[in-house]
């Protein structure tokens, strides 16, 4: 099985935002089940056992401490059943922001096109004009006095 080092890099801001999460026990013989495309990110943590599992065509044996993460536009399937008791952690969450796979060197998104796509201050969004407010520092309420407590 191949141990493919790659990184995915997520454009931030806006952060990705969590879906859902949940705990699995396989059974000796059980199986991740095959899913093609499912439009979301699977990070899969492994805490005992070993998942046997392929995306496209690189296949994983994950173990006991160590991480995967699916990604939302390919095909994940069963390598292998497994041969002990596999316990893991699931995470699915998505992002609206870009997101690209490298092999080695770090991947940057332009940052004037990202920074005009994301951020909404009224300086950046390439829209809106921009407005000053005056805001008084202190404001004071007209109205009642207060009278101190009597001793």
């Amino acid at each position: 099985m191949t141990l493919n080092s790659s990184y995915i890099h997520l454009a931030a801001p806006p952060f990705p935002y969590f879906l859902e999460c949940g705990r699995t026990v396989y059974l000796p013989g059980d199986q991740h089940p095959n899913r093609s495309r499912m439009g979301k990110f699977d990070l899969i943590i492994v805490e005992q056992g070993c998942l046997h599992i392929g995306e496209e065509h690189t296949e994983w044996a994950v173990g006991a401490g160590h991480t995967l993460l699916l990604l939302p536009d390919r095909y994940h399937y069963s390598v292998q059943p497994c041969e002990a008791e596999t316990i893991f952690t699931w995470v699915h969450f998505h992002t609206v922001g870009e997101w690209t796979e490298s092999a080695g060197e770090p991947v940057y998104a332009d940052r004037e096109t990202h920074f005009r796509q994301f951020l909404t201050h009224p300086l950046y969004h390439p829209y809106s004009p921009v407005r000053t407010a005056t805001c008084p520092l202190r404001t004071e309420r007209p109205g009642r006095a207060v009278a101190a407590a009597e001793p």
